[in-house]
């Protein structure tokens, strides 16, 4: 329970050390990341991993291994998108900024 409370702490400070835009993006990375290893360390750890679940018809642990798998391709997703989307605003911002430059002034 510390550890969850540690990393909810962590995610609070990370903002204000990288700057709100980009750490939406990272952060969800990084949820991305989380789900996509659990059954990678199920594969590791365990007999009873995806392959197996399947084979065997056990649908209550095939189904969380896909949820994981489904969940980290879905914050994949949103970190592309804010990518996407903070990029969009850095390149309006330094256009708008180059179309305000006086070009003849003395």
């Amino acid at each position: 329970i510390h550890i969850m409370f540690l990393t909810w702490l962590a995610c609070l400070i990370y903002p204000a050390i990288r700057g709100r835009q980009h750490s939406w993006r990272d952060l969800s990375w990084l949820a991305a990341a989380a789900y996509a290893a659990v059954p990678v360390v199920n594969l590791a750890t365990s007999e009873m991993h995806l392959g197996n679940t399947i084979a065997d018809g056990d649908w209550v642990l095939a189904g969380f291994d896909l949820t994981c798998i489904a969940t980290a391709a879905l914050f994949a997703g949103v970190a592309v998108y804010l990518g996407k989307d903070t990029r969009k605003s850095t390149r309006k911002a330094t256009i708008g900024a180059a179309e305000h430059i006086p070009l003849g002034s003395s």
